[in-house]
């Protein structure tokens, strides 16, 4: 799975524990920029606003006991901006009761952390209404700045000792030493 698409699905189920903590199961979760159709109820938009390296990536020494194609695995810290629009006529009540489970809800907490997602900042909550033909519509709008990490594991072929061959008197060298 991508890394785009990871951080998706993690925002996704934390989302949707967030939501059904604060006991509005049934609220429809979708990405911006779709195309699909507009849910008939209130709804919640995710949207990624940016994704940025922090850092340089972490290297785990290599463990492996293969004698060929050992595995290295690497940590890459990101930090995401995430945009959540709260849609429709419970979208304060949606919006006030996410807002506050964000931080303090410690299995909304769980639920983000078990998909590698912690909420390190959150904005103000932004009201944003707009009109539909001839009423208008709940809109909030909340920034919510996660840190993620992402676990990369890569097969590398493995050095473990070289051999050299002096052409001229024949003799062999082995670096490091092989000890028998």
């Amino acid at each position: 799975m991508s890394i785009y698409s990871s951080i998706k699905t993690a925002l996704r189920l934390g989302t949707i524990e967030a939501l059904k903590q604060s006991g509005f199961t049934n609220t429809p979760v979708i990405y911006s920029h779709q195309n699909g159709t507009e849910p008939t109820d209130s709804y919640v938009v995710i949207q990624i606003v940016s994704l940025n390296q922090i850092g340089h990536s972490q290297t785990d020494a290599v463990t492996d006991d293969s004698p060929v194609n050992k595995k290295i695995t690497y940590k890459t810290y990101y930090e995401s901006l995430v945009q959540f629009t709260f849609a429709g006529s419970s979208g304060p009540e949606i919006a006030h009761e996410f807002l506050n489970a964000i931080p303090n809800n410690i299995v909304v907490r769980e639920a983000y952390q078990k998909n590698n997602l912690s909420p390190v900042r959150k904005s103000l909550l932004r009201r944003a209404p707009q009109k539909r033909d001839t009423k208008w519509v709940e809109f909030l709008n909340l920034d919510v700045t996660f840190s993620y990490m992402v676990k990369t594991t890569q097969t590398m072929d493995w050095v473990d000792h070289v051999i050299v061959v002096d052409t001229q008197t024949g003799e062999i060298l082995t670096i490091p030493e092989i000890t028998p």
